[in-house]
């Protein structure tokens, strides 16, 4: 039998936000996406890369682009990486992770890193 039904417990918001993975097990990656939907528990975004299901990522979501912008730096697991999912374009893949920690980015750190 197949469920239908709504596994999450906590409310999502469909929008698109600028996201970078920049971790994956512990080690260091720089890749670029989008979120599709975004709430307390979790994350589906759109990303070039094919992630592990079951790994350890970090990745930052700017929630506001005006200066200076905001940024949260997340902590999850892979739930699902699924080629060509939904609002995906030239072969992208569609993930969903966990929300496990986050933290709002210092400003000073997100200078350092853009040097």
């Amino acid at each position: 039998m197949v469920r239908t039904e709504e596994q999450r417990r906590e409310r999502r918001f469909t929008v698109r936000l600028p996201l970078r993975i920049v971790a994956l097990e512990g080690k260091a990656v720089d890749w670029i996406g989008e979120t599709r939907d975004i709430g307390t528990g979790g994350v589906r975004f759109i990303v070039a890369n094919r992630l592990p299901i079951g790994k350890h990522v970090e990745y930052m979501v700017t929630l506001s682009t005006y200066s200076p912008a905001t940024r949260i730096r997340c902590t999850g697991e892979i739930l699902r990486c699924v080629k060509d999912g939904d609002g995906c374009a030239d072969g992208s893949w569609e993930v969903a992770a966990t929300m496990k920690r986050y933290v709002f980015v210092p400003q000073e750190e997100m200078e350092l890193a853009a040097v």
